[in-house]
């Protein structure tokens, strides 16, 4: 225990600033980026959900477009409404999910086909923030329209 305490000393600045990032980031989200989870592609005939289960973007502004005898409906947001950027709070979790890469490539992947490349300005610079995660980059670079591998 006296490691911990030792340690949380030099930590304190590195602690905040993360702090920040995910706040502001969470902020940036609700801002930008809500009620776009709860959309979803189903089949005109029978108004189930198409398989595979898409997210997809009813303003039809660069997100995935259904395919034909599909349309874009309203649906609940996924993981029982805990992944979502309507709120301040659950976009904070979703942040959250993101930083720790604990399946945050879903979450950008989903996203991503809900907004289209307004969406990916964002995952970029939340990518650029963590230069430790090499992977986060190359999958953020490999989803971007702009990036030269």
């Amino acid at each position: 225990m006296a490691a911990v305490k030792k340690s949380v000393g030099p930590l304190q600045n590195v602690i905040l600033l993360t702090f920040f990032l995910l706040v502001f980031y969470s902020l940036l989200g609700t801002q930008f980026l809500q009620n776009s989870m709860n959309q979803r592609c189903f089949r005109t005939a029978d108004r189930q959900l198409a398989y595979p289960m898409r997210f997809c973007d009813k303003k039809a502004a660069g997100g995935y477009v259904c395919p034909p005898f599909q349309n874009c409906m309203t649906y609940e947001n996924p993981n029982h409404g805990a992944t979502t950027f309507d709120y301040l709070w659950y976009s904070l979790l979703t942040m959250f999910q993101v930083i720790t890469l604990e399946g945050w490539s879903l979450v950008m992947h989903d996203v991503k086909d809900a907004e289209g490349e307004r969406a990916n300005k964002t995952l970029i610079t939340l990518c650029s923030y963590r230069p430790s995660s090499m992977a986060c980059q190359n999958d953020c670079c490999i989803r971007s329209t702009g990036c030269k591998q």
